[in-house]
């Protein structure tokens, strides 16, 4: 972890936090420094750093809404895109703008399917696989963990 962090060695961290239900972890390496801490109901606790070190987001979203945009379950034949981070959940490029994804659409193979947004980067989440959109699992705004369904495609 040498120089820079990287978002999937922050991603190991959070998971190892999460497995030994850590409230918080603290790593120094030469001028890197990473600090997670994970938070109850409040807001989200991201220390400052005058150094040029990494600092990550929270091991576990403050309040995670449950309830989906579509709630039907996912088709036998279905096949789940799921989220490669932790981050939140974007439909559409900007707010008010037309998703990039609706039930009943037709996608093809490397077409943007919605964004997660993950330490102020925006991370467009394409198709893997063409198909019609069966089912939308999360809202605007929605954090969203690693392997967690966005998307149905039939």
């Amino acid at each position: 972890m040498e120089g820079t962090v990287k978002i999937e060695e922050i991603r190991q961290l959070a998971e190892i936090m999460q497995t030994y239900g850590l409230e918080s972890f603290e790593l120094e390496e030469g001028a890197t420094q990473v600090r997670l801490r994970r938070s109850g109901a409040g807001a989200a606790q991201i220390p400052a750093v005058p150094l040029p070190a990494a600092t990550a987001a929270p091991a576990e979203p403050p309040h995670q809404k449950s309830v989906a945009r579509e709630a039907p379950a996912a088709p036998e034949a279905g096949r789940v895109v799921t989220s490669p981070m932790v981050g939140v959940f974007y439909s559409a490029p900007v707010p008010g703008a037309e998703p990039y994804a609706r039930v009943g659409q037709k996608v093809t193979p490397g077409e943007v399917l919605c964004i997660v947004e993950a330490m102020k980067m925006m991370n467009e989440i394409t198709a893997e696989f063409g198909g019609e959109v069966a089912a939308v699992h999360v809202n605007d705004g929605d954090i969203v963990e690693v392997g967690q369904p966005l998307l149905t495609l039939i």
